[in-house]
Parts: C-alpha cells; sequence; structure tokens
C-alpha cells in the first residue's frame, strides 16, 4: 500500500499588537497592506482613548504572514497611563499572540511607573 505525501500545513498566522506614543511610525514601520481603521472591540474601555488601525502583514517574500493590529496613544505621558491597559485589553480581545509597546517619555513619575507596570506585566521583554 503506497503512503500518501505528506502535507505540510501552513503556520497559524500570526496576530500582531502594537501600542505606540510619540517615538513609532504606524504599524511600528513595519510592512502591512490593507491598512484600515478598526472599531474597538473589548467592551469595558474608553472608546474615545486610543483610535484602532488593522492590516496584514506582510513578511519579506510578500506573503501575509499575519494581522496587525496598530493602537496608538498620542504624546500625553497622562493619557498613555490612563488608557495603557485598556489598549491591552484591547489587543488580548483581539486574540494577539505578540504585543510590542514603544516606551514613554515625559514627567518622569509618571513614565518611570508606567514602565515599571509594563516590565511586571511582560512575559519577555527586549530592549
Amino acid at each position: 500500500m503506497a503512503s500518501s505525501p505528506q502535507i505540510e500545513a501552513a503556520p497559524p498566522a500570526r496576530k500582531i499588537g502594537v501600542i505606540r506614543t510619540q517615538r513609532w511610525k504606524a504599524a511600528a514601520g513595519l510592512q502591512v497592506h490593507n491598512w484600515r481603521e478598526a472599531s474597538p472591540v473589548a467592551i469595558d474601555i474608553d472608546k474615545s482613548a486610543y483610535e484602532v488601525h488593522t492590516g496584514d502583514l506582510v513578511g519579506a517574500g510578500g506573503q501575509v504572514i499575519g494581522e496587525l493590529f496598530d493602537i496608538n496613544m498620542g504624546k500625553d505621558a497622562k493619557g498613555i497611563a490612563q488608557g495603557l491597559f485598556s489598549a491591552l485589553r484591547e489587543l488580548d480581545s483581539r486574540g494577539a499572540d505578540t504585543i510590542f509597546v514603544d516606551g514613554i517619555d515625559g514627567e518622569m513619575d509618571i513614565a518611570a511607573a508606567v514602565m515599571n507596570r509594563l516590565r511586571k506585566a511582560a512575559s519577555e521583554l527586549r530592549s
């Protein structure tokens, strides 16, 4: 009896979240197609705190390798501190398996507190 060839399944599409402040470009400078605004899906958030954009994340070979969700938190340190965990809940509600967060500048006490909370919440840190 001849064995049938093994068919390799495509790797599961990644869902990448980006929370950015004033330093990063939209989509953190990654190559994204079909860029569009998306309505927030998390129920318990202040929907006026930020905008969510999404698009197809494209790999080096031009193929779609996942979906990217981008949240722009703006430049205000107090606003970022107040909305950061809502943004994290938003990305969690969308099933993001990896989240990149831009560090914040501004009022040193607030910026340091926010970055400290993020370090404690993160499973892996990269500088």
